[in-house]
């Protein structure tokens, strides 16, 4: 996950996060960007909170993120090429050992 805020002089916002128990899990405090991995271990709704009281001037917030799943605790990518791969390689060796030898 990574923002970063503009606006006028002042660019900073406050920004936390809170897992689906409402602990806030990380406090960035007042910030203008963030570059931080987020682990989601419990099942539910995690929130990012932004606040602007400091500030009277409206604040753009860019937020770019990117969700990754995991199966059998390998990356969703990495475990689909595997089977990918072996279904491949099962396939040449059936193809190798039903053929016709002279």
């Amino acid at each position: 996950m990574f923002f970063t805020v503009t606006g006028q002089a002042l660019n900073t916002l406050d920004f936390y996060i809170t897992d689906p128990h409402g602990n806030v899990m990380k406090d960035f405090g007042g910030t203008d960007n963030v570059n931080y991995a987020l682990v989601c271990s419990q099942a539910g709704e995690y929130k990012l909170h932004f606040s602007n009281v400091v500030s009277a001037g409206d604040k753009l917030v860019s937020l770019d993120y990117e969700v990754q799943h995991y199966i059998l605790g390998m990356d969703q990518n990495l475990f689909l090429t595997l089977i990918i791969v072996g279904l491949c390689v099962t396939m040449v060796a059936v193809y190798i050992l039903r053929s016709k030898r002279p």
